[in-house]
């Protein structure tokens, strides 16, 4: 009988919640290590292969063994407490085995979108799932999305740093690395909209203000610090009027808490900056 992707799916999609119910201590690392050790092992021996950026099955094998990865991932719980540094995770050995092969695929198909996305999936889901203890990895992650969004600017790389504001926003020693990110992509932002028609840019600025809209909710005090601010009112009045629905809401969302939080004098408003800071 002829499989098809949607069995595939299906059945990685099945053995992925299994494993994720399995309580017993130590199972579930090992049954999600045995699961995803066929598809990191033919990504490793693909990459390696000599035609491995020209050719279309290479290629294709390569995306196809990363979505089946992201799969398993977004099936595994999140910590219940994003912000505990202490308690393990299943997700944790495996990624850290997987990480030194997403930072050479980083580099390697910098310019293959396809292949770009199902790795931002990936760190997105384990971004959430394994909460703050994502931050060891998060600087050199920074520092491949400086390069590749220089270069590319790529809407997947945006609701990575979309996700690292909510998770890491009440980090004190995350906030310069999280400035850093921001400034970089404000800036790089701009020039991508100055030299690209507005209107074939939807999911880019839909990404780009949930950005805007994260920032200004967990970590206000970069919004108005830093020194791109100016640069994203202008973004923000080339999109107004724009009528694509995802962009109006996450635009009118950043707009809502952005004109809440100017609208507080910090000597005496305690009560507001408290709640600003605190969200």
């Amino acid at each position: 009988m002829r499989t098809t992707y949607e069995d595939n799916d299906n059945l990685i999609i099945a053995l992925a919640i299994a494993v994720a119910r399995d309580d017993v201590s130590g199972n579930r690392e090992r049954s999600l290590a045995l699961l995803c050790k066929p598809f990191a092992t033919r990504i490793v021996q693909n990459a390696e292969h000599e035609n491995s950026n020209t050719d279309e099955k290479i290629l294709m094998s390569i995306r196809n063994d990363l979505r089946s990865i992201e799969m398993i991932f977004g099936k595994m719980p999140r910590s219940e407490k994003a912000e505990d540094e202490n308690t393990p995770h299943p997700l944790e050995p495996i990624f850290a085995e997987l990480w030194p092969v997403i930072k050479v695929l980083f580099q390697k198909y910098s310019t293959f979108h396809r292949i770009l996305y199902r790795l931002c999936k990936i760190i997105k889901k384990t971004m959430r799932a394994i909460g703050v203890k994502f931050k060891i990895y998060v600087i050199e992650y920074f520092e491949l999305v400086y390069e590749l969004f220089k270069i590319y600017p790529m809407s997947e790389l945006l609701y990575t740093i979309e996700t690292s504001a909510s998770v890491f926003g009440k980090m004190p020693e995350m906030i310069q690395p999280l400035t850093q990110i921001y400034n970089v992509i404000s800036e790089a932002t701009l020039t991508n909209l100055n030299e690209n028609k507005l209107e074939d840019q939807n999911q880019f600025l839909e990404d780009f203000f949930g950005i805007l809209f994260r920032y200004v909710k967990y970590i206000p005090s970069v919004i108005l610090s830093s020194r791109t601010l100016e640069i994203n009112l202008q973004v923000t009045e080339k999109a107004i009027g724009l009528e694509q629905p995802n962009v109006e809401k996450t635009l009118f969302l950043f707009l809502e808490y952005f004109m809440k939080l100017c609208s507080y004098n910090p000597s005496t408003d305690v009560e507001k900056v408290s709640f600003w800071e605190g969200v």
